[in-house]
């Protein structure tokens, strides 16, 4: 049997791996940017198929280079943009040879079932949620992702890929069926770059959804503790912000870092005291996680995905209201012995669920099963 490294080694200049999807944020992009590297190292050929979105454009670099992208016009529609995505997959299904397709977010998995219903589809379709909204309310498209999603029967092998424990247990029990568990990896940056504190207090919160509740809770925070610390805390923000909430971040000083790079991240989070992960976001939680493996003590508002990563007062804090959030802030910046305690946990938390190498093995061994 081929070792999970050379999976594809034998089918790179013949067959490709297809990905569906429709745009590309941070947290979709922990995922697939990731999946693209590991395929490629092990021989595979990718096509990409995704919405051309100038927002999301920053998100490409996380791709590895030798992914072929094939862009759909924006469309005046979501639905409109939906058929465009169908007619393009079915041209690459026809026009070329395809040894798997993975389906990344449940329009994608819909389309797919669409496109499986008039042209053949490879031996293996594989399905990962990131998060969809649409995942939990609408259970009835549990007789729809049963088409896809479902052990080996047939002619295909189709697998759902969850990254995070909220979407695989939501899966599970739409499909009663088994999934993968693999988890968005950190990437080496924040699990080599050290933590080096500034002399005084700063908080990094922020995430990769376009949120205004997220930035408007962080503003009031930032004012909150200001009143109950004279010497003043420093606030930051990383990731995307509406306009409605950059007025209220700037009143309460919170300095913004939109459209962060890693690197960029990474260098806000090494000076931090606390990370806090706000409500607001869907999916894997990717900056709470770069936070963790950078050995940072991180609070988060208390949501599903949230709970995923953090075990409440030992790798991390997850607090159910704001007044939580205040009073954890004014702990952790009070208290250093605790600021070390939690961060040591929370990074060797990380080192053991959100390491480049145990993702890509496990992606691998994934694609390898029959």
């Amino acid at each position: 049997m081929n070792s999970p490294d050379h999976v594809y080694s034998g089918m790179a200049q013949k067959q490709a791996v297809v990905h569906l999807v429709t745009r590309v944020n941070d947290g979709v992009s922990s995922f697939l940017g990731p999946t693209t590297h590991a395929l490629a190292e092990s021989g595979a050929r990718q096509i990409l198929i995704l919405i051309d979105d100038a927002v999301h454009s920053a998100a490409l670099h996380t791709f590895h280079p030798s992914v072929k992208l094939i862009r759909v016009p924006v469309q005046r529609t979501p639905v409109g943009e939906w058929q465009l995505l169908l007619r393009t997959l079915r041209r690459i299904m026809l026009t070329q040879a395809v040894g798997a397709v993975h389906l990344h977010g449940l329009v994608p998995c819909l389309i797919g079932v669409r496109a499986s219903s008039s042209i053949p589809m490879p031996s293996k379709v594989y399905f990962s949620p990131h998060g969809s909204k649409l995942l939990f309310p609408l259970k009835w498209l549990g007789t729809w992702l049963l088409r896809l999603i479902r052990p080996q029967s047939g002619r295909y092998a189709q697998r759902a890929i969850a990254n995070i424990d909220t979407d695989l247990r939501a899966l599970r029990s739409i499909t009663q069926h088994e999934v993968n568990l693999i988890e968005s990896p950190v990437s080496p940056l924040f699990f080599s770059a050290p933590h080096l504190p500034s002399l005084s207090p700063m908080v990094v919160s922020g995430h990769h959804a376009d949120n205004a509740a997220s930035g408007n809770s962080v503003a009031q925070m930032a004012v909150l503790l200001a009143d109950k610390d004279p010497q003043g805390v420093q606030f930051f923000w990383m990731g995307p912000v509406p306009a409605s909430s950059r007025a209220q971040l700037k009143a309460a000083h919170v300095e913004v870092l939109e459209g962060t790079r890693e690197e960029d991240r990474a260098a806000a989070v090494s000076s931090a005291w606390v990370f806090y992960a706000p409500a607001g976001a869907r999916g894997f939680p990717v900056f709470l996680a770069e936070a963790m493996a950078m050995g940072l003590p991180c609070i988060a508002f208390d949501t599903p995905y949230h709970r995923d990563l953090l075990r409440h007062q030992e790798t991390g804090f997850v607090c159910q209201t704001e007044g939580e959030v205040l009073h954890t802030l004014s702990q952790l910046i009070t208290d250093a012995d605790l600021r070390k305690k939690i961060g040591l946990a929370a990074r060797k938390e990380a080192l053991s669920r959100f390491h480049p190498e145990k993702f890509r093995a496990s992606l691998l061994a994934a694609y390898q099963e029959p």
